[in-house]
């Protein structure tokens, strides 16, 4: 799968991938705060978080780290030092 193909399916199908996150964390629901919006500025202080996914033959991976985290990994990928997620995205 492409990097573009890749943010089409996140972008079309998040609320299945919320959903599975949830079941597998065992969750029926969530209520989300504004509390909760700003917790993530401490992921990410003086920077912006980023969802970073990575298609792989065992299953889409997800993490969640700082976007300049995410770029940098971006770039160790791309240059095949390490296996690296395809596409960061803004959250």
């Amino acid at each position: 799968m492409t990097n573009e193909q890749l943010v089409m399916t996140l972008e079309s199908h998040w609320h299945k991938i919320a959903a599975l996150i949830m079941h597998k964390a065992g969750l029926s629901h969530v209520h989300i705060t504004m509390e909760d919006l700003r917790a993530m500025d401490e992921l990410a202080p003086n920077d912006m978080p980023a969802v970073v996914a990575h298609d792989r033959a065992d299953g889409l991976h997800i993490r969640l780290m700082s976007l300049r985290q995410a770029e940098a990994y971006q770039i160790l990928h791309e240059k095949g030092d390490l296996d690296g997620p395809r596409e960061a995205q803004k959250v």
